[in-house]
């Protein structure tokens, strides 16, 4: 359906009101660029092709990398409005587009259904030339208002709020996008006249197409997703938005939320049916989890792979690169970064798994860590399968320690250990008789030398 239009997304904006040294389209909502949103949408419903117009101080990467969406860009420096940031991406319309659509970069959550009513309303009169997406925010400024025609068949324009006189057929309707017929895009946004010399706005194209006869129309949406990021308040309520969405969602998969309210997802996040998820968990960019394994309370997940029946926490932190297998038990204030951790094996309490690979059916005992780090280098911790580590112990890397070894508790280990094997670093347990009597003498002396010299 989307095959044969072209989508501009208007990302030069600098959002002063933001009061952020990061651009406007990066401000993230459910871990993604706000940019990185609209993409997204575009993406799913198929269009021809995408293009950015983007300010000279918007990166691309590492985003777009992360997201792997294709995409073309134009930059608009300075900027001069939204009807020549059209311009400017015009020069990248295909030859077989019909229809472009024009997307603002600071409306991140637009749902595909609502542009593909869009599209479906442009094709029920072969004049039209403009469709409006429409929406009724609470708050109004800023945000161009629909103007419809005396019949009330159609729209004569778009205008600023303020701008409205009293005398017209105002709509409490604001605009969120425009879906555009290829003829009207190409020839009438090239005569948009500069405000006061200045700006150009896209908004104008209403005006000029009722003027040359076109039918321009709108679809209304939900301002919850139509809004734009313009304040700190806006990028609050679209996060809002977005994790309620994103709750019920996994709701509807068969996942189980004890408190939904408490859960936080990522735009990536996928929980398989029968995962359970205690109160306040978060979860970062790229995190999978398989069926019937539990995550608890107060954990954080991000760049994590999770098999089946796993469990994790209460106040686990799994960072990036970790990949556990089925069966897997991460407890409470564990932390993992980059290991591999193959099934059935145990992590319960209090350590630290970094640049490390665990066989299967290992322990490890409380207070483990991988020393992993010399100041310069990370080096990588190797174990074999049904490995068990005692409790307070330090496997300084790089080291490997070869299956069903054990490792004595409080050791130091800093050479790989052969399979089967028992490594351990300790001293000889050194007793002192009579230690405490000793000790209370000691005292007792040196309380009577304190007296002898203030005596003195």
């Amino acid at each position: 359906m989307f095959s044969r239009v072209f989508c501009v997304i208007l990302a030069a904006g600098k959002g002063m009101r933001l009061r952020s040294s990061l651009p406007k389209a990066l401000h993230p909502i459910g871990g993604l660029p706000l940019i990185g949103h609209c993409l997204r949408t575009a993406y799913q419903l198929g269009v021809l092709e995408t293009t950015l117009v983007i300010s000279p101080d918007l990166p691309l990467t590492p985003w777009s990398e992360e997201l792997g969406i294709p995409f073309s860009s134009q930059i608009q420096d300075p900027p001069r409005g939204t009807g020549e940031a059209v311009c400017i991406a015009l020069k990248d319309l295909p030859s077989t587009a019909e229809w472009v659509l024009v997307l603002y970069g600071d409306t991140p959550l637009i749902p595909s259904e609502i542009l593909q009513s869009l599209l479906s309303k442009a094709q029920e009169n072969p004049k039209t030339g403009v469709v409006v997406l429409a929406m009724r925010p609470q708050e109004a400024a800023g945000y161009a208002r629909l103007i419809e025609t005396p019949d009330r068949q159609g729209l004569m324009a778009l205008v600023e709020s303020e701008e409205v006189r009293s005398d017209t057929q105002s709509l409490p309707l604001c605009n969120a996008g425009l879906l555009l017929h290829r003829t009207v895009a190409t020839t009438l946004i090239p005569r948009i006249r500069p405000r006061q010399g200045r700006e150009i706005f896209l908004t104008d194209i209403v005006a000029l197409a009722h003027a040359e006869g076109w039918h321009n129309t709108y679809v209304e949406g939900s301002s919850a997703h139509l809004r734009g990021a313009n304040t700190r308040m806006d990028l609050a309520a679209l996060e809002q938005t977005f994790q309620e969405e994103a709750r019920q969602r996994a709701l509807r998969a068969g996942v189980t939320l004890m408190a939904p309210e408490t859960v936080f997802f990522s735009y990536d996040t996928y929980l398989a049916a029968d995962v359970t998820v205690f109160p306040h968990v978060f979860f970062g960019k790229g995190v999978q989890v398989e069926s019937r394994s539990r995550i608890g309370p107060f954990c954080v997940l991000e760049g994590v792979s999770v098999g089946q029946n796993a469990s994790i926490g209460p106040f686990a932190r799994l960072r990036p690169g970790t990949c556990l297998e089925e069966g897997v038990r991460i407890g409470n204030f564990v932390e993992t970064k980059n290991a591999y951790v193959a099934a059935g094996t145990k992590i319960n309490h209090l350590s630290y798994i970094g640049d490390a690979s665990l066989g299967e059916k290992c322990n490890i005992g409380a207070g483990t860590i991988t020393c992993n780090y010399d100041g310069q280098h990370k080096h990588k911790t190797t174990l074999g399968d049904r490995v068990f580590v005692g409790s307070n112990t330090a496997l300084v890397a790089p080291v490997c320690i070869a299956k069903e070894a054990v490792i004595g508790a409080g050791s130091t280990i800093t050479g790989d250990i052969p399979e089967g094997a028992l490594g351990l670093t300790r001293t000889d347990l050194k007793i002192v008789p009579e230690f405490h009597k000793r000790r209370k003498t000691s005292r007792s002396l040196t309380g009577l030398n304190h007296s002898k010299k203030e005596k003195r």
